[in-house]
């Protein structure tokens, strides 16, 4: 009967043992999949505001009256809560306080076609945005980035 005991005792102490090791696998494995979810977002906002940047350097090296539509995607991976940003510097995608900026050639960025007037564009997700090369009385050129 002692012999019994004992190899109930030593199977349910490594028994334990093998949940605790494989619990914290899980744990382990299931924060490395949330990384690869944190970086794949992050590596879609660069991509976005790399296209949003070539959408409008193209645009801008195309010359007065060229135009170029635009569609910003409803979501970042799971994430439907993120905003795009435009003014002189670059674009730049602010996902949950990180930031992404692609840098832009041109210097004059404005939102009214008819009021050319330096300004920060916000791209809302899930919308259709018009970019348009115009040039002001002046002989310079402006982009232009309104909703379609």
């Amino acid at each position: 009967m002692d012999i019994k005991g004992t190899l109930s005792i030593d199977l349910l102490l490594a028994t334990f043992m093998l949940l605790i090791v494989i619990g914290s696998t899980c744990e382990l494995i299931m924060d490395r999949l949330d990384m690869v979810d944190e970086s794949q977002e992050l590596v879609e906002a660069r991509t976005l505001a790399e296209n949003v940047a070539g959408a409008i350097d193209q645009v801008y090296a195309a010359g007065d009256g060229h135009m170029i539509k635009i569609k910003i995607p409803a979501s970042i991976g799971k994430n439907r809560n993120y905003h795009v940003e435009v003014d002189s510097s670059g674009v730049l995608v602010d996902l949950r306080g990180r930031k992404g900026l692609a840098y832009i050639i041109p210097e004059r960025i404005s939102k009214d076609i008819n009021q050319l007037q330096s300004s920060t564009i916000t791209l809302n997700p899930d919308e259709e945005y018009k970019i348009i090369n115009k040039m002001d009385g002046n002989g310079d050129n402006w982009i232009v980035i309104y909703t379609a």
